[in-house]
Order: structure tokens, then C-alpha cells, then sequence
């Protein structure tokens, strides 16, 4: 695990591209995509099929069943406050 994990707040999936492609060229490979948006689940998917070699988590995930969609989303890390 990485020494750092960013808190990533994807509005809009079109984001997810640049913030992490971002992150990848500071040599952070890790992202906690946080669940206070709509597109939360649909980022993290995204992000795991499309950057394998970084590790993305769900944060700010405040119960079970966002657990469970963070999860099958593909997730490998959750966060709850």
C-alpha cells in the first residue's frame, strides 16, 4: 500500500481520466474515489478496468449496500468514517 492515498471527489465520470492520470505521474498509484457522488460506483469501475496497476478504493462509504457496490464495482480498499 502506498504512503499516501488520495481523497479523489469524481463529479462527473469524464474526471476520472485526468485526476488519475494525474496522480500516476506524481507516482501516486493509489485513489480512494469517495462515495458522495452519483457516479462513485461507475468511477471506481472504470478506474480499475481501465488502471490496473493502481489501487482504487471507496471512501466516505456510510453503509452496507454502498459497500456492496463499491465492492462489486471492483474496489479493493473501503473507507467509512
Amino acid at each position: 500500500m502506498e504512503k499516501f492515498i488520495p481523497v479523489v471527489v469524481i463529479k462527473e465520470l469524464s474526471e476520472t481520466d485526468k485526476i488519475l492520470t494525474a496522480l500516476k505521474k506524481s507516482g501516486i498509484m493509489c485513489a480512494e474515489i469517495t462515495f458522495r457522488t452519483a457516479c462513485a460506483a461507475e468511477a471506481i469501475e472504470y478506474a480499475v478496468k481501465n488502471y490496473p496497476d493502481m489501487e482504487i478504493g471507496a471512501g466516505t462509504v456510510i453503509n452496507a449496500e454502498q459497500c456492496e457496490a463499491a465492492l462489486a464495482a471492483g474496489a479493493t480498499f473501503i473507507v467509512s468514517p
